[in-house]
């Protein structure tokens, strides 16, 4: 909904956040997935599920430094989103949540 307010260089870092936060609970599900190509479309990027070239805290690092306020809410909004696709909500993914909360 928000995502298309996102500067190009964002949307990919988001992307790539979106694969670890998929992963987050050592599975990735089909719902995580069709959110994430969703997200793509919103986005107006290519549909993609990208492979993991960053450390979570890389990506947490880059995207506090390259990116507004109202954008990293946004990607915490989203990444919310995301982990609640397959309608549970683990200890990993909230520890996962946690982790983007405090960058």
């Amino acid at each position: 909904m928000f995502l298309a307010l996102l500067s190009d260089e964002n949307k990919e870092k988001f992307i790539e956040l979106c694969s670890l936060a998929a992963d987050a609970d050592g599975m990735v599900v089909e719902d995580e997935k069709n959110m994430i190509y969703a997200y793509c479309r919103e986005m107006n990027i290519k549909e993609k599920f990208p492979e993991n070239n960053h450390t979570l805290e890389e990506i947490l690092a880059s995207i506090k430094k390259d990116s507004t306020e109202q954008e990293q809410k946004i990607i915490v909004f989203e990444s919310l989103g995301l982990l609640s696709a397959d309608d549970e909500y683990t200890a990993e993914e909230e520890a996962f949540m946690q982790k983007i909360l405090e960058a």
